[in-house]
C-alpha cells in the first residue's frame, strides 16, 4: 500500500505567492486593456506600428547579444590565457557590471559624460577651452528644443529644453 503525504504550503511559500500576484496586477490590468480594445485598432496597430517596432526590438536585441558575446569571450579568453599586468584587478572588474544596477550604470555613464563631467574636461585639456562633447542627459528632449547655454561663472555649457 503506497501512502501518499500531502504538504500544505508554508506561510513563507503563501506569502511569496501573493507578493508575487500583486507585482502582476499591473501587468493583467495593460494586458486586460488591451486585449479588450476594437479590432479596428488591432489592425491598424498591426498594420503600421507593430512590425516596425518589432524589427527594432529585435535587431537591438541581436545586436546587443552579438557585442556582449564578442566583447565577454575575448575579455574572458584574454585573462586566462594570458598573462597581463594587473590580471587580477582586471578577474574582478570585468564581473562588476553583472552586479551593478543598470540604473547606478546609467547614473555614473551620465556623470562622466555629462557637461562639465571629467571628460568634457579631459577633451578641453585636449582640444581646448571650447571643446565640447554631446551629453547624454538630453536623450529625452528633442532636438529642435535644444540650445546652448553658457554659464558665466565657468567655461562649461549646457544643453537644456528651450522651455526653460
Amino acid at each position: 500500500m503506497v501512502t501518499t503525504r500531502h504538504q500544505f504550503a508554508s506561510p513563507l511559500q503563501l506569502l511569496a505567492l501573493a507578493s508575487a500576484g500583486i507585482i502582476l496586477l499591473p501587468l493583467g490590468y495593460v494586458t486586460a486593456q488591451a486585449l479588450s480594445a476594437d479590432p479596428v485598432v488591432w489592425q491598424r496597430l498591426w498594420t503600421t506600428r507593430i512590425p516596425e517596432l518589432l524589427f527594432n526590438t529585435v535587431s537591438l536585441a541581436a545586436s546587443v547579444a552579438v557585442v556582449t558575446l564578442i566583447l565577454g569571450v575575448s575579455t574572458a579568453w584574454l585573462i586566462t590565457r594570458v598573462e597581463i599586468p594587473g590580471r587580477r584587478l582586471w578577474e574582478g572588474a570585468l564581473v562588476l557590471p553583472l552586479a551593478m544596477p543598470t540604473y547606478v550604470l546609467a547614473y555614473v555613464y551620465s556623470y562622466l559624460l555629462g557637461f562639465g563631467g571629467p571628460v568634457e574636461h579631459i577633451w578641453q585639456l585636449a582640444a581646448g577651452p571650447q571643446a565640447r562633447i554631446f551629453s547624454p542627459t538630453v536623450f529625452g528632449a528633442p532636438r529642435s528644443s535644444w540650445r546652448w547655454i553658457r554659464f558665466p561663472s565657468s567655461i562649461s555649457s549646457a544643453v537644456v529644453p528651450s522651455s526653460v
